[in-house]
């Protein structure tokens, strides 16, 4: 026969065991919140395009809150890490003293994933801060031969600067009501070396603007750029036959200083 156990003894037996379970509960309820861990890769090129042997320095931050960022090693390799899961968009830039390599943002990326490799290597370009090359701008419709022709004279403010210049030309690009221009959206952007001594004429034929689906009147800016970057955030003095100018004003992507637009009207 086994010995009674007492009534009492049973009921502090189970009030013991409640409380356990309800403790296990509030353990689990209040686990850490899932993150993400960003990584990625960000190489550096000189004003010319060369790679060069150091990439290390470049900030990699959340556009919604900069305080959570990071740097990249030498070989340009980054981990961005405890970031909450979510969406988020990378801010990605490096400025030492006068030398900048402009800012890249990423698309926005919605995760939920432990870890997340950006899918592809992000370029910046080194550009020096102060004087820089500008260029009067013109374009034409050839309508007969089907191709808008954007021309452009080189003003020269770096006499010693013999280096392949590019440039950037953007169609189809909004101007916001306050002035900036969002260079986040655009129908049109390809990036062109310099092709004479005093400048540049770049041949787009139709067809090319058709099939993305660019307008026939639209915004045109041309930007000073570097042949391997992948931000395009370098404005310079740009003058116009209309003689507009404006500053970004735009936070995606920032930018300082000045650039020139022109509406253009191209096949009428």
């Amino acid at each position: 026969m086994f010995a009674q156990v007492p009534v009492q003894m049973v009921r502090t037996c189970v009030a013991l065991a409640l409380s356990a379970a309800l403790v296990g509960c509030g353990k689990h309820e209040e686990a850490a919140a899932p993150t993400t861990t960003f990584t990625g890769k960000v190489v550096l090129h000189d004003e010319a395009g060369a790679l060069l042997p150091d990439h290390s320095g470049t900030v990699i931050s959340l556009y919604d809150a900069p305080a959570t960022s990071t740097t990249t090693d030498a070989d340009g390799s980054f981990s961005l890490a405890n970031v909450a899961a979510g969406a988020h968009r990378l801010q990605i830039y490096k400025s030492v003293g006068t030398v900048s390599y402009g800012t890249y943002y990423t698309d926005e990326i919605a995760t939920t994933a432990a870890t997340y490799l950006l899918p592809q290597t992000v370029h910046l370009g080194r550009r020096l801060l102060g004087p820089q090359n500008y260029y009067d701008i013109t374009y034409r419709s050839d309508n007969a031969n089907k191709r808008l022709i954007v021309s452009g004279v080189r003003k020269t403010t770096i006499t010693t600067d013999t280096r392949a210049l590019y440039h950037r030309v953007f169609l189809d690009l909004p101007v916001g009501y306050d002035g900036g221009l969002d260079l986040s959206s655009f129908k049109f952007s390809r990036l062109y070396r310099n092709n004479l001594t005093t400048g540049f004429s770049d041949t787009i034929p139709f067809s090319v603007l058709t099939a993305q689906n660019v307008r026939p009147y639209v915004t045109m800016v041309v930007l000073n750029d570097n042949p391997r970057t992948d931000s395009c955030i370098a404005p310079f003095i740009s003058t116009f036959p209309n003689g507009k100018t404006v500053r970004f004003a735009r936070s995606y992507p920032s930018a300082g200083g000045f650039t020139g637009y022109t509406n253009v009207t191209w096949g009428r």
